[in-house]
């Protein structure tokens, strides 16, 4: 095929395309060829490995997704509404309480704050 490509006959646009169309064959005739050797030398080294006593190379099968099932893909999807409760209908009140709150008096500055001591900011 390499053959009939005559680089010196390509004077217009037709030849150009005409001469791309036979190296475009002869690449995929090449990589086909190509794919059929690995493949081959694959089995060659398979054969080899098991005369030997050897494991061959396992034969992994790829993850393969399942067709969905279109008649009751609505129905699979349909969400249900969330029902958040609130707590206190399930808390039982049973006393209720006022607390008074203690100030440490030792802590306490003349106008209020609590004073920590020591380190001004």
């Amino acid at each position: 095929m390499l053959e009939q490509l005559n680089l010196d006959a390509i004077d217009d646009l037709a030849g150009a395309q005409q001469a791309l169309r036979l190296v475009l064959n002869l690449v995929e005739e090449l990589k086909q060829e190509n794919q059929a050797l690995r493949e081959q030398v694959q089995q060659l080294r398979d054969e080899i490995a098991r005369l030997k006593g050897e494991q061959g190379r396992p034969a992994i099968k790829g993850n393969k997704k399942k067709a969905p099932d279109h008649s009751s893909e609505r129905e699979r999807k349909q969400r249900r509404p969330r029902r958040k409760r609130s707590k206190l209908d399930q808390i039982k009140i049973d006393r209720e309480e006022v607390l008074q709150r203690k100030q440490n008096w030792r802590l306490a500055s003349p106008d209020g704050d609590f004073d920590l001591g020591g380190t001004d900011i």
